[in-house]
């Protein structure tokens, strides 16, 4: 047998195994492709903190309210001025919110008494107060009994430039010992 006919021999039989090959594969059942994974649950959102009190829910960790006494059951918080000048005074999660890239808090407010007025303020860690309360009526429209008043405040307005705070005061500015308002949202933006 010459190089030649070898060569020409393995040639044929390389083909023909090829052949077959092709065959065997053709005739195969395609295996069955690996089935999808079920995708894994989302995990539940946690309760934004910039939504201080909004849909019935109070996210904050607390309040240190003075002179009045917060009621957060839903529909809307109720606020209960025990005393002049009450004041609620939520405090965020770990005593810090990152106001940060933040450059308003809306609350929606609702007086039962003529002539409401509020002022706002701010404090940081250890309870430093921001600057002296704003009256929050330059920033919304004036009280009236029984109906939701919308004040968006620019965090400048209070002092606010992006650090941390530790809490807020929303205070009762009419001086009497007994009133009651509502608070149906209190967020940051």
């Amino acid at each position: 047998m010459t190089i030649q006919t070898s060569i020409a021999t393995l040639t044929a039989l390389q083909s023909a195994l090829t052949d077959a090959l092709a065959a065997l594969q053709a005739a195969a059942p395609s295996p069955a492709p690996a089935p999808t994974p079920a995708p894994s649950p989302a995990p539940a959102p946690a309760p934004s903190t910039n939504v201080v009190y909004g849909s019935g829910k109070f996210n904050w960790a607390g309040d240190w309210s003075f002179a009045g006494t917060p009621n957060y059951a839903p529909p809307n918080l109720t606020f209960t001025v025990t005393g002049a000048w009450g004041c609620w005074l939520p405090y965020a999660p770990n005593e810090t919110f990152n106001t940060a890239g933040l450059t308003h808090i809306t609350l929606v407010l609702q007086p039962t008494q003529a002539n409401q007025k509020w002022s706002l303020s701010f404090y940081t860690a250890g309870d430093v107060l921001i600057q002296p309360g704003i009256d929050i009526s330059a920033y919304g429209p004036a009280p009236v009994v029984g109906q939701w008043g919308t004040y968006i405040i620019p965090l400048t307005a209070v002092g606010v430039t992006g650090q941390p705070i530790m809490k807020f005061g929303l205070q009762d500015q009419t001086g009497l010992a007994s009133n009651v308002w509502y608070v149906q949202t209190a967020a940051f933006s």
